[in-house]
Parts: C-alpha cells; structure tokens; sequence
C-alpha cells in the first residue's frame, strides 16, 4: 500500500511541475486537463479500494476507469465498478 502510494507521488510531482509551467501555454491547458484528471481518478480509484478492501471488493486500476472517476468523480468510480461486476 506504501508502495503506490510513493508510485503516485513521484508521477504527481513532476506532473504538477509541467502543470504549473505550462497553464500560460494555451494549446497545452486540454492534455494537461486531461492529466489532471486522470491522476484525480487515480486517487479516486485507490481511495474507493481501500474503503471496499474490508468487503473483499475492488476496482481494476487502468487508464479508462481512471479518467471515468477523475471525470465524474465518485459516481464515476460506481459506474467503473458497475460495468466491472457486469463483465
């Protein structure tokens, strides 16, 4: 567990950096938004995990299911789950 979350902090960290640097860019602010959500659905997905641990249910982690929470937030991550336990 202390391992991803030292995995996300080291692809956050240069990420903010690139961030920061390039908002005055306009061409660069649509891929850095999408950035920026897919590391929110990152978090999103690895806090959903570790508060369905207890129930023995998790999420798949992938870029797809990422952006869908990052997007839409928690009912994001319940649509993840849903489309999951249907396939």
């Amino acid at each position: 567990m202390a391992q991803k979350l030292v995995i996300i902090t080291f692809l956050a960290v240069p990420c903010v950096g690139v961030y920061l640097i390039s908002m005055r860019l306009t061409p660069r602010k649509g891929l850095l938004r999408v950035c920026e959500k897919l590391f929110i659905g990152i978090a999103v997905i690895y806090l959903v995990n570790l508060a369905l641990s207890p129930f023995s249910l998790s999420i798949t982690q992938n870029p797809l299911a990422a952006l869908a929470a990052g997007w839409l937030g928690l009912p994001g991550a319940a649509l993840v789950f849903a489309v999951q336990s249907l396939i």
